[in-house]
């Protein structure tokens, strides 16, 4: 999560980690008193509920929310409760912004001045016109975009509808104080471990989980232990920055860990009333 306070024409940038105390992050945020805050829609979320709880006391004067699908009804809500725009914008890494939905807007604008997009049923292909001297060319994304026939208040720019990407579920525990705090999916998806090739954070409760690791074949008995163990002490490192020490887990070998049936993709996060299927 990254917030900017406009200071004449420069930014006093503050960020702020995923993982960290969620009670000491609203601490800052509330000492810091942001202009503008850029975060991931989940995390808009979880803040917004946290001041509406009066835990959280700040007035920004614009939200952009970026890397996750926003719905239009979560775009609206998130508006209503801090009282201020809230700009969907669709961007990546490799290709920086691809597109960008205001309020009203009639769909999300796509912006080819130099990215080429070929949409497919389940995937979309992106081609980087402006990375000369290493382009990317037919970059494959998983996100579905459907081509529509508004127009664009921005130009003469393609409109899609709602991009559907990938939204895992945020995992929640209470700590030992007895208060509700969170993990992003993003803390999870970037443990690399060397021998595991695919987990998968499986919930108990509010205090427990499971954690399901495959392992690689070729790995002989040593070394299969051995990523067991690293992988239970970043899982133990992760619960400690976020002061959920109190939360108990335990690693599971299994020897594959399917797509969703729904989906048709792999989840990271698996809640509680799915355990059963």
């Amino acid at each position: 999560m990254t917030v900017t306070v406009r200071q004449s024409n420069f930014y006093d940038v503050a960020t702020f980690d995923i993982n960290a105390p969620f009670a000491e992050t609203l601490a800052k945020l509330n000492a810091f008193q942001p202009h503008v805050v850029v975060g991931y829609a989940t995390g808009h979320k979880i803040l917004a509920e946290a001041q509406l709880a009066g835990r959280l006391m700040i007035q920004p004067e614009t939200l952009q929310s970026g890397a996750e699908p926003l719905s239009v009804g979560d775009q609206a809500w998130l508006e209503e409760v801090f009282g201020c725009p809230c700009i969907n914008v669709y961007a990546a890494a490799e290709t920086m912004v691809m597109g960008v939905a205001r309020t009203g807007d009639p769909g999300m604008t796509l912006f080819d001045d130099d990215l080429i997009f070929e949409p497919a049923a389940d995937h979309v292909l992106v081609t980087n016109l402006f990375n000369r001297t290493l382009p990317l060319i037919r970059y494959r994304m998983s996100d579905t975009l459907r081509l529509t026939n508004l127009q664009s208040p921005y130009g003469h720019y393609p409109v899609i509808g709602t991009v559907v990407g990938r939204n895992e579920w945020v995992p929640e525990f209470r700590n030992s104080q007895g208060e509700i705090d969170f993990i992003s999916p993003i803390i999870i998806a970037e443990i690399f471990i060397p021998g595991v090739w695919r987990f998968q954070m499986r919930l108990i409760d509010e205090t427990a989980f499971r954690f399901a690791i495959c392992l690689d074949t070729a790995l002989d008995a040593t070394e299969r232990a051995t990523a067991i163990a690293a992988t239970e002490t970043r899982l133990h490192e992760i619960l400690g920055q976020k002061g959920l020490n109190n939360v108990q887990f335990r690693v599971d070998v299994v020897d594959d860990i399917p797509v969703d049936p729904i989906t048709r993709k792999f989840k990271l996060v698996l809640p509680q009333v799915d355990l059963g299927r």
